[in-house]
């Protein structure tokens, strides 16, 4: 992967706010909206091809008092990031290689993307559900930050 090699299109560059995160079963039109209906955070793709992103629940609450287990626990479960390269296959369709990850979920992630104005969505393809369930895919939606 050289960067600025592939045919990624520069509107894909950027920092993106994120608006909705949903994650979804295939077959299913159950839709999971896993940090609730208004979470917080940001992906950032460099022109080096370089992806990061940090997504986190609506409710997430502070500590009251000294940081317990129990608060750790809470907020790993509300909250997802990772980090790595990613590479064009073709038009508007990414493969993330995840380096670091909070779930350490470290398999190759391959999206499609449409660019609308000022605002990205993002559909994976499907992947093996990490927690042993059916195959699952992710949709997010984003509105330009810079």
């Amino acid at each position: 992967m050289d960067a600025m090699t592939d045919d990624v299109p520069l509107q894909f560059i950027g920092v993106w706010k994120l608006v909705s995160f949903e994650r979804r079963q295939v077959g299913v039109e159950t839709v999971v909206k896993t940090y609730g209906e208004h979470p917080k955070g940001y992906r950032i793709h460099t022109t080096g091809h370089r992806m990061i992103y940090m997504f986190f629940a609506e409710d997430r609450k502070a500590s009251v008092g000294a940081v317990t287990d129990a608060d750790r626990i809470a907020w790993s479960k509300t909250m997802a990031s990772a980090a790595g390269p990613f590479e064009s296959i073709g038009g508007n369709k990414v493969v993330f290689y995840p380096e670091v990850s909070a779930v350490q979920y470290l398999q190759p992630i391959t999206f499609g993307f449409e660019i609308e104005g000022n605002d990205l969505t993002m559909t994976s393809d499907p992947i093996k559900d990490p927690t042993g369930g059916p195959d699952i895919y992710f949709r997010s939606t984003y509105v330009r930050a810079e």
